[in-house]
């Protein structure tokens, strides 16, 4: 078959699909693209279809924009300088490493430094920053300057890091440190190459961060916050083990380091375990407490998840 009857075959099939489809109000067609936020794929497929779907897929996908390659981001950037009102439009932006499937392993994040690089100061309303499927590589041109660059974004209150490694703890402490305006932290599967702490090589004051979520094995983690940071102090929320299976929630020692460095203004704990707790498992003390302490810890107990690509990986993976 030839590369125009191949088109022509395409769009038949898509104008066949299109006349199949049920004639439902576009009020309707778009509050069924608006459950689709969370997956950019399906929203580009979305958007071919018809015109009256584009302007409602172009939409959400802008809203959260997710970047894979250097590529995306140069042609990200050249959208925003085209048409400078979609730059309050951008409120998650999306670092991605592999295509998300739990198959694939994690890949390296140039693009990162190249996203900090161009966009700085070019995205007045971003809120959320997430990196999924990554390995952060030092050595590379941009590795030193991305921390300075994201000073600029002054607007990042969450940061969201799924199945991650990072070369050393004193990497991602800079990462949180980079991002001044930082209150809500959340770790999935985040490890490191190298668990060691140098306590000289660091001299950043961290931002006051308040909910802090963690998941999977993330024990390095917890130390991090806990002991060498010093962020769990200042946390109100804390969330532990509820993004994976029980057997891979952080060990009852992570959580009680955490526990154990909390302030007094922690106000709730809602932690699943992966076995009932030993005596010496208890809540954080009352003294000096300001507000009351919510503590939940339930056993071997599913709930909603907090990452819905995360829901659709694991369907996918039944299948």
């Amino acid at each position: 078959m030839s590369t125009s009857d191949a088109t022509m075959l395409t769009v038949l099939t898509s104008s066949i699909a299109i006349l199949m489809l049920p004639q439902l109000p576009v009020e309707v067609w778009e509050h069924i693209i608006d459950q689709l936020r969370q997956y950019p794929k399906e929203l580009s497929r979305c958007g071919q279809v018809c015109k009256s779907w584009y302007a409602r897929t172009r939409y959400h996908l802008i809203v959260t924009t997710t970047l894979s390659a250097p590529l995306q981001v140069y042609r990200f950037e050249r959208l925003l300088r085209a048409f400078t009102t979609l730059r309050a439009r951008v409120k998650q932006i999306i670092i991605r490493g592999s295509s998300g499937s739990l198959s694939q392993p994690r890949r390296p994040i140039p693009h990162f430094g190249t996203f900090a690089l161009m966009l700085a100061r070019k995205l007045p309303a971003v809120e959320t920053l997430c990196i999924y499927d990554a390995i952060w590589q030092m050595g590379t041109p941009q590795h030193n300057s991305v921390f300075v660059h994201l000073q600029s974004f002054t607007r990042i209150t969450e940061l969201r890091l799924l199945r991650t490694t990072f070369p050393t703890k004193l990497v991602l402490a800079r990462l949180i440190c980079g991002l001044p305006s930082l209150t809500t932290l959340a770790c999935t599967a985040v490890d490191f190459r190298s668990s060691t702490w140098n306590t000289a090589a660091f001299r950043a004051i961290p931002p006051r961060v308040q909910d802090i979520r963690l998941d999977g094995s993330s024990d390095d983690v917890a130390e991090l916050f806990a002991a060498q940071l010093g962020i769990a102090a200042s946390m109100e929320r804390f969330t532990a083990g509820w993004a994976y299976t029980v057997k891979d929630t952080p060990s009852i020692a992570a959580i009680m380091s955490m526990l154990q460095r909390t302030g007094p203004i922690l106000r709730s704990a809602n932690i699943r375990l992966r076995r009932p707790p030993a005596n010496d498992l208890i809540a954080p003390p009352a003294k000096d407490r300001t507000k009351p302490l919510s503590l939940g810890m339930p056993l071997n107990r599913w709930d909603h998840v907090q990452y819905p690509e995360l829901d659709k990986q694991k369907q996918d993976t039944r299948r």
